[in-house]
């Protein structure tokens, strides 16, 4: 007689209500809204960590009226669907089943209901992750279709480490370190800092990524990149350039290979400067230098060159290395031979 009340009634489930989540593992307690009444509910546990002990729970209701009476005292009792209706892990949650008892004395219906509740273990991996809970009955025969649901949301997140050692990681790529320019060559600047597994807080450059480093003068310089991270370890690393004028070549009397001089004659050293852009540099500094003399070159404007005249010793004679150093840095060299 009940199993035949039942399906003449028809009975409507829906979940109502949830009560506040409690995220054992932190102890954070956050109320939830399931919103409207309806045979299925979605609430949204927000973010929780890896592994954290979660309980909610609902109430399911039965809605009953006049003229297709159930019983006074009628029991319903819902459980756990399963059989893959309910989501959540296997062997990782639990859903406590409800009994509801249609009350006594009751005239022109209403509704009865109870509350289950639903825990589970959150996820160990980081990332979304969405569950269905449905609950039925095996009273009156066969487990009803239209059973209530309820979707559950959540974000596991791993939180930050309390402490961590390991600083951001920086890579130069340009300028490398040793690398050699020319006088004003534009040259883009390529680092980058990566996170060496606390964060990277900030990070600096000489000059920003992708910006011109400096070489609007000649010399040694240094490009440094500096980084931070949330824990304040800090990491740095600086790479040495230099820039050079673009020296052509010797003049004559002198060239590429070995000239003949006589021994105390002077010889005369010519050569021209450019930056990058061919433009002529006049403004240089530096000796040239050979078997034991020197002398500073000076830009002769009218020539278009720089000359330094080296007045060699008589009774000096072989072959030997002639040198220009530049005030870049750099030294210039050919072989001459000094003839008794």
């Amino acid at each position: 007689m009940k199993r035949k009340s039942l399906l003449m009634l028809g009975l409507c489930m829906v979940l109502l209500l949830a009560l506040p989540l409690t995220v054992l593992a932190d102890k954070q307690e956050v109320d939830s809204d399931l919103g409207a009444p309806g045979n299925q509910n979605i609430v949204d546990l927000g973010t929780v960590v890896p592994g954290a002990a979660l309980n909610t729970s609902g109430q399911l209701v039965i809605s009953y009226s006049g003229g297709n009476h159930l019983s006074a005292g009628d029991v319903v009792t819902f459980v756990d669907a399963g059989g893959g209706q309910t989501t959540l892990p296997a062997g990782y949650y639990s859903v406590s089943p409800v009994t509801v008892t249609v009350p006594t004395p009751w005239t022109s219906g209403g509704t009865v209901g109870g509350t289950s509740t639903v825990s589970f273990t959150a996820p160990a991996e980081d990332g979304s992750y969405l569950y269905t809970v449905k609950w039925a009955t095996a009273d009156y025969g066969n487990k009803l279709t239209g059973a209530p649901a309820l979707v559950i949301n959540l974000a596991v997140v791993s939180p930050p480490p309390t402490t961590c050692t390991t600083p951001p990681l920086i890579l130069i790529a340009k300028p490398l370190n040793g690398d050699i320019y020319i006088l004003n060559e534009p040259v883009t600047a390529n680092w980058a800092v990566t996170d060496g597994g606390c964060g990277v807080a900030s990070s600096e450059g000489t000059v920003a990524n992708g910006s011109l480093i400096d070489t609007s003068t000649v010399g040694t310089k240094q490009f440094t990149v500096s980084a931070t991270d949330n824990y304040d370890n800090d990491s740095s690393q600086t790479n040495i350039y230099s820039v050079v004028y673009d020296f052509g070549e010797f003049l004559p009397p002198l060239g590429p290979g070995p000239k003949e001089f006589k021994a105390g004659s002077t010889i005369p050293v010519k050569f021209q400067l450019f930056d990058f852009n061919n433009n002529v540099v006049d403004n240089a500094s530096g000796n040239a230098s050979v078997a034991g003399v020197s002398a500073s070159i000076r830009y002769d404007a009218t020539a278009g060159q720089y000359i330094a005249n080296l007045k060699t010793l008589k009774g000096v004679a072989g072959t030997f290395e002639l040198k220009v150093n530049l005030n870049d840095g750099s030294a210039h060299t050919t072989s001459v031979i000094l003839k008794p």
